[in-house]
């Protein structure tokens, strides 16, 4: 992943430039379900000279539909009528802020870039908290008067988003990666609170937001957040997209990728709320085992296998998807993964399935064989369905596949079929 030029700017950056006419502050405080609002939280106090937005106002569209989510992009029209309210000329900067990390800011960054605008799209690294922690003071009342600037002509670029189908394979393909930047909770479907459903979209990796930031709310260094998104499986090639609940603070994990040079990443912009109010589309829940756990599991299970651990987690109507990783040296053109190692990867993914329908069991592995790679596949990486055939009071029957994609093709493929004696009854899925 290559680097670009950063939108995050920091509180002496912007300090030095507040006389700027060119520099536009944006105040985009929202609060979802909360006794807060953001524009009285505006007029109480906000940074000099700054204007405010309204997400649900300027920021997003009404939906029509639930199945836009809700918050569908703003009309071409719109957006246009609120660069002109705010003074925006192609030299301009706009500098969004909010106090939730850069999670509301970021949606205008991201609106911007989507309507052209890129290099003109900017946020305050720390919002609100991080002016104030520096000694500088705050304003109060209704801030400046819309200006009367005729905007910049812009255009919306439909590279930069997708639909819930294109969402659909993104998860599925090995080309490609979909990233959940809401909390773990609701990814796992602990809890949901504004949603149709709980759950997450099989197959998509779970990224909170909270992840790309410090404890002081600042981005984490670049390096580091190339270390996160790299173990999610975003490679310099691979197509990334991001949703979150309503494809608002997924522009967040939009804004962290922009960091490390991906700048192609996509929005889902219905996002959860879209998906599940659909109900012809799965919701899964993520097993309740940890890749600690996991691979605590497999050093007590298998001591002899090379190292391997678990990326991916989905349980849904008995069945679990795994992105497994396993040693460099396997991959190698004309190489196999077998003994040990295959069966270390083929036990994870089925004990995490037999574990969320019914509880602990001792896995009895009936088949073994090996997967040969004809050729090289992306490093590290093997996808694995587990599926359960038969659960009955004595025996529980399964499968695990295996697959390697490359450029949409099977290189690999194998299927591993397990007996397992259940050790309690099985639960409700």
């Amino acid at each position: 992943m290559s680097g670009s030029v950063d939108a995050v700017v920091n509180v002496a950056w912007l300090a030095k430039r507040m006389n700027d006419p060119s520099v536009i502050v944006v105040d985009t405080r929202w609060y979802m379900a909360t006794d807060r609002d953001g524009r009285s939280m505006y007029d109480n106090g906000h940074l000099p000279g700054a204007h405010f937005v309204d997400l649900d106002d300027e920021l997003s569209s009404s939906p029509r539909s639930p199945l836009q989510g809700r918050h569908p992009l703003p009309s071409t029209e719109a957006f246009a009528a609120l660069l002109g309210r705010l003074g925006v000329h192609s030299g301009s900067k706009v500098v969004a802020y909010d106090d939730r990390g850069g999670a509301i800011a970021a949606r205008l960054w991201w609106l911007l870039r989507y309507f052209g605008l890129g290099h003109v799209g900017l946020v305050l690294e720390g919002g609100i908290d991080a002016w104030t922690a520096a000694g500088h003071e705050l304003e109060t009342g209704s801030g400046p008067p819309p200006a009367s600037t005729e905007p910049p002509a812009i255009t919306p670029n439909p590279a930069l988003i997708i639909d819930a189908d294109t969402a659909r394979a993104f998860a599925r393909s090995s080309a490609s990666v979909l990233i959940d930047a809401r909390a773990i909770e609701r990814y796992r479907g602990q809890t949901e609170p504004i949603d149709p459903r709980p759950g997450h979209i099989p197959g998509a990796q779970s990224a909170p937001i909270t992840g790309n930031l410090d404890s002081s709310g600042a981005f984490l260094p670049v390096d580091v957040l190339r270390e996160r998104y790299v173990a999610l499986g975003v490679g310099d090639t691979t197509e990334v997209a991001v949703y979150c609940g309503s494809g608002v603070t997924a522009c967040h994990g939009l804004l962290a990728l922009d960091r490390l040079g991906r700048s192609d990443a996509k929005l889902f912009v219905g996002s959860w709320s879209a998906w599940s109010s659909d109900p012809q589309r799965p919701a899964a829940t993520a097993a309740k085992m940890t890749v600690a756990e996991l691979e605590a599991f497999r050093r007590e299970r298998f001591p002899q296998a090379h190292r391997s651990g678990a990326t991916l987690v989905d349980v849904s109507d008995g069945e679990c998807w795994m992105t497994l990783l396993c040693d460099e040296e396997h991959l190698r053109p004309g190489g196999t993964v077998s003994g040990p190692t295959l069966m270390a990867l083929s036990d994870q993914a089925m004990y995490l399935a037999l574990l969320a329908t019914i509880g602990p069991v001792a896995l009895a592995v009936t088949t073994n064989l090996n997967i040969n790679f004809l050729r090289r596949p992306q490093p590290g990486l093997l996808c694995a369905h587990a599926k359960l055939l038969k659960v009955g009071s004595r025996l529980a029957v399964g499968e695990v596949t295996m697959t390697r994609d490359e450029d949409g093709g099977v290189v690999s493929h194998a299927t591993v079929t397990y007996s397992v004696p259940p050790t309690s009854a099985p639960a409700s899925v």
